[in-house]
């Protein structure tokens, strides 16, 4: 079984917690020390900021990695989905099924808005314009709504 990924709020209690336990033990250190008390406690709280500073940017910069392949992974899978919808609103054309197929091509322009692929939105658009204009269900409708509008 693999392990969980730690979100940000576990990982902020694991780094205070850490900062806290050696805060603790630079204060016991401290008073078995021949610096006064107050200087050699400045110096090691001074040094556990610096590290847990970089701590802290490190799981940061890491974030923002994983947040840019999960962009990668949403863009890949939504193309996938792209390839799916076309494939079915093909079919569903063929089969005469054109309420089930717009709904389809609808999908696809939709999915390939979300991938900010402007090439394949815009072959996406034209086929769906063509699909539009052999669709016989918009065509008997169409008189209604011109008569509608003008």
């Amino acid at each position: 079984m693999g392990r969980r990924k730690k979100g940000k709020i576990e990982i902020a209690k694991t780094i205070a917690f850490y900062a806290v336990l050696a805060l603790f033990i630079a204060f016991i250190i401290s008073l078995f020390n021949s610096l006064s008390f107050l200087a050699n406690f400045a110096i090691v709280a001074g040094v556990n900021v610096v590290i847990y500073g970089l701590l802290v940017a490190y799981h940061t910069v890491k974030d923002k990695r994983l947040q840019r392949s999960q962009v990668e992974y949403d863009n890949n899978m939504r193309l996938d989905m792209a390839a799916h919808h076309i494939e079915r609103a093909r079919e569903a054309e063929k089969a005469g099924d054109y309420l089930g197929a717009r709904v389809s091509y609808m999908q696809y322009v939709s999915a390939l808005k979300r991938t900010n692929n402007i090439e394949a939105l815009e072959e996406a658009k034209k086929e769906y314009a063509l699909f539009v204009r052999r669709d016989p269900i918009f065509n008997s409708m169409l008189p209604f709504f011109l008569d509608a509008v003008g």
